[in-house]
């Protein structure tokens, strides 16, 4: 795998910023069972919640790969939302501004929902010129 960008390295900065500023604040690093690293992975011990976060700079939101990697971070971290002792995550995607805000909600969704999960309250940011953030909080299993 290359090297990442200053772009995505920055798009990661963003990330981080915006997970520490909602509160959470323990960085897990990875997946807890597996060898899963997201870009960004933090958590609110008090709630047991989690925020989950892909800086992405080369990728579109057409990228299969991309699809199939949000996928299993999702699915990894299925029994953990599921639990009833957490509050959810926070599933989050910072990315150029030329692609689609919609696009990106549509395979967030789908990700989400292909993991058998609830998705909820999708949030769209601008960050300066070249960059947005689109998040979703992602609850319980479909099944419950």
């Amino acid at each position: 795998m290359p090297a990442p960008t200053l772009e995505h390295n920055q798009r990661r900065e963003i990330l981080q910023d915006v997970a520490l500023m909602a509160g959470f604040y323990r960085d897990l690093r990875a997946i807890p069972g597996t060898r899963l690293i997201p870009d960004v992975f933090f958590m609110r011990p008090e709630s047991r919640s989690f925020f989950l976060g892909e800086a992405k700079h080369t990728e579109s939101p057409d990228n299969y790969a991309t699809f199939e990697r949000l996928h299993k971070y999702l699915s990894a971290l299925k029994p953990a939302v599921d639990c009833r002792a957490c509050r959810g995550l926070v599933m989050a995607v910072c990315f150029d501004s030329s692609f689609s805000s919609a696009r990106w909600c549509s395979v967030l969704y789908a990700c989400i929902s292909a993991a058998g999960l609830t998705s909820e309250s999708f949030v769209k940011v601008s960050v300066g010129s070249d960059s947005s953030v689109v998040s979703c909080w992602v609850t319980h299993s479909t099944q419950n």
